[in-house]
């Protein structure tokens, strides 16, 4: 997510102890766009030629920790973290039918790592062939996958969509799922959203709509060797 100072002459939004009303607003209308129930973005970037607010100082260790604003503080510490953060963002977490109880009584989760990039654009196999010469890994459920396995890298070049599949168990609904990515950033950075609490995932999915869903679009419900089925 990024803004321009140019957009809005930078009203104080007090209550968020944000830069300037700008960003209340975009992050409201994010909350009613994806339903987020005022979660933090992964990165808000602030970018312009004004430094806000415009009615008293301001300094950039009193920013919330997920927002890069360039127009208070630009450094090469600022451009490294911000990069870390847009880069891990592009990958995020979709389940594979609706969780299962395992054996333990916990909730199993087929889970796919998938990206937001267009899997037909120069951008999309640039990023293949990084990913592949850092060496980068899905790190998960003390586990860890390479992001591009030879399937995935063949598929690729073939204009599929990334998708990486991973398997882990949480306790309960209430317990979050977290997948981080290291190599092609500088630190090991969580995905988007992550740690992502399981039943907000499907909430988000719309697993949980087993009458049906009002865009009338099909919900894969389990793997196809077991009582699976479409809604």
């Amino acid at each position: 997510m990024a803004l321009s100072s140019k957009s809005v002459h930078g009203y104080l939004a007090n209550e968020r102890k944000l830069p300037e009303e700008t960003t209340a607003i975009t992050l409201r209308e994010q909350d009613l766009i994806w339903k987020r129930d005022g979660r933090s973005p992964d990165i808000l970037v602030a970018l312009g030629a004004r430094s806000p607010p415009y009615n008293q100082p301001r300094t950039s260790e009193s920013l919330p920790t997920w927002m890069a604003d360039f127009r208070l503080k630009n450094d090469a510490e600022l451009l490294s973290r911000s990069t870390n953060a847009l880069l891990a963002s592009l990958f995020y977490l979709e389940l594979v039918g609706v969780p299962q109880l395992d054996e333990l009584g916990h909730m199993f989760c087929r889970l796919q790592v998938r990206c937001r990039i267009a899997p037909t654009s120069r951008a999309y196999r640039i990023l293949i062939a990084k990913l592949r010469e850092h060496r980068s890994r899905f790190y998960f459920d003390y586990q860890s996958v390479p992001c591009v396995s030879q399937q995935l890298h063949d598929e690729a070049g073939r204009g599929i969509a990334f998708s990486r599949c991973i398997e882990m168990s949480v306790p309960t609904l209430a317990h979050s799922l977290d997948v981080k990515i290291d190599g092609i950033t500088s630190t090991s950075q969580r995905i988007s959203n992550c740690p992502y609490r399981l039943q907000h995932l499907i909430e988000d999915e719309g697993l949980n709509c087993v009458f049906g869903n009002k865009d009338h679009k099909l919900r894969y419900f389990g793997p196809m060797n077991s009582s699976a089925r479409f809604i």
